[in-house]
């Protein structure tokens, strides 16, 4: 028992460490600079929550919420958000040690921290300012507090998961049926679940409503069950990258990156299948409550696995390494009770998984190499907030600025691009329905032009020219922007020593 707590405090450094360097060295980019800079808006209320219509277009209300709060208590800054996820993180660390211990008792939990330990993207990626974690954190909550029978809890914190993100609405709806089926002969529980899961929605949704449910217009599976115009559905089909979005190059190397990433996982997957050959009968499930809850967190993390394998094909084939840590603390606790049956986990066994995690450290640095996160050569955060203070001379005196480029250096300066949408360009929509691509929260060639007219400085990176360029879709963009800037405005000054690239600014003639 002292080896195995030893070995606690071991893998629960690893997980510090790795969150720690995540907070340090996680690359900003767009997905970073939607939850600060739209959280803030609302927040320090120069956005309506509940008034400006679209706001919401793409994602819940429940992470924008949570970094907006981080944001209005400490002003514009990227640490203090990225410690708000690494201390969820670390929630989600530890309840998913609970969670598993009482399912498969220590050695269970001990396999099952060591497992998400040994994937060097999960603490890390808990350590952005993206509501990973605290999506995990609900859903880890909501099956412990379902597993001790705590059903009220259970449902509240199933209900904040879809708050937090879209993406967890078929789990909430799954879990409410199979309540229902378990209470169907007690109809006042059965009332009091539908109206708590009811409730904790409404608190978020109703205020704003219909607001609030356009973001499903992006969702598979709901967005049929909407009323969607033809023009929204044009719109909303219409994807500047499609061209390499279809490619299954990408797709072959993406799963190939992700079960790189996760070699513990696998290794430890086909280590058990041989385990479970050689074993006699194994007893499962201790009682009939246990077998209910297993089977039922099996089928949520298929659900989801092949729901965000899925989206990711259908946007960024490499998003499905950063789409697995939604999941990823309900998969570890199911391999860890699927092993610590299979293994018996009897004094070898456990030394035998002792030994094997020790090896298997040092490849967490092969892992790094085939994700996001950056490499020691930088300390990214110091090198963003060196280009802070060397942009806020910059744009201080200007107030309608298009920024066309990674925009979190541009919001940790103080500032916000000219319009409430951040006029990034993975929301431009190539079509001729202004309203429509408005109304759901893009743009469009028309609105960029109308921005144009109205702007007292432009602000272009090179990469994001090129990213142009390189999509046929993209290419009318690239050109009338160029064309536009040649005609009406004059270069005022060109930098290299801001991150990430090389940018323009560009003033009217």
């Amino acid at each position: 028992m002292k080896r195995i707590n030893r070995f606690i405090v071991l893998v629960s450094l690893v997980w510090l460490i790795m969150g720690i360097y995540g907070i340090f060295f996680n690359i900003s980019y767009i997905d970073e600079a939607k939850y600060l800079i739209k959280g803030w808006l609302i927040a320090t209320g120069q956005v309506g929550y509940y008034t400006t219509p679209n706001f919401f277009y793409q994602h819940m209300p429940g992470g924008l919420l949570w970094y907006g709060l981080g944001q209005k208590l400490f002003g514009p800054n990227l640490l203090v958000s990225r410690i708000q996820s690494w201390l969820v993180g670390l929630l989600v660390f530890y309840f998913s040690f609970r969670l598993s211990k009482k399912l498969s008792g220590k050695a269970g939990a001990l396999i099952t921290i060591m497992l998400l330990s040994l994937v060097p993207v999960i603490a890390p990626y808990y350590s952005e300012t993206l509501p990973q974690s605290l999506s995990a954190l609900m859903l880890v909550l909501g099956f412990l507090c379902f597993y001790i029978n705590c059903l009220s809890w259970a449902t509240i914190w199933f209900s904040l998961a879809f708050i937090v993100r879209e993406n967890f609405l078929f789990t909430l709806i799954s879990y409410l049926l199979l309540i229902s089926l378990k209470l169907r002969t007690n109809l006042r529980q059965l009332v009091i679940q539908w109206l708590v899961a009811l409730t904790t929605m409404a608190i978020f949704m109703l205020p704003g409503w219909p607001g609030t449910v356009e973001v499903l217009r992006n969702f598979p599976g709901i967005s049929q069950l909407l009323p969607v115009t033809q023009a929204e559905k044009q719109v909303l089909s219409l994807y500047w990258k499609e061209e390499t979005i279809n490619d299954w190059v990408l797709r072959i190397r993406a799963i190939a990156s992700f079960l790189i990433i996760y070699h513990a996982w696998v290794l430890a997957i086909f280590w058990g299948l041989y385990q479970w050959m050689k074993s006699k009968k194994i007893s499962w499930f201790k009682n009939n409550q246990q077998k209910e809850f297993i089977w039922f967190l099996l089928f949520v993390v298929i659900l989801n696995v092949l729901a965000h394998i899925y989206s990711a094909f259908q946007l960024s084939p490499r998003a499905i390494i950063s789409y697995s840590s939604y999941i990823a603390p309900l998969g570890a606790v199911l391999i860890g009770f699927w092993l610590s049956k299979v293994c018996v986990c009897k004094a070898k066994q456990l030394n035998k998984i002792f030994i094997s995690y020790i090896l298997l450290l040092p490849l967490i640095f092969v892992g790094i190499k085939f994700s996001n996160i950056s490499s020691l050569e930088k300390v990214w955060l110091l090198e963003i907030n060196k280009s802070v203070e060397k942009l806020k001379p910059l744009v201080k005196d200007y107030d309608h600025i298009i920024w066309i480029n990674e925009p979190t250096v541009f919001y940790l300066a103080g500032k916000v691009s000219y319009y409430p949408l951040i006029n990034h360009i993975n929301f431009y929509k190539n079509s001729t329905q202004t309203e429509t691509v408005k109304a759901l929260g893009f743009w469009n060639m028309e609105m960029l032009n109308q921005w144009l007219k109205e702007a007292d400085l432009v602000v272009v990176g090179d990469n994001k020219i090129k990213l142009l360029k390189e999509s046929s879709q993209g290419i009318p963009l690239a050109e009338f922007l160029e064309n536009k800037l040649k005609s009406d405005f004059k270069v005022k000054e060109t930098r290299k020593d801001i991150w990430p690239d090389v940018i323009s600014f560009y003033e009217p003639k």
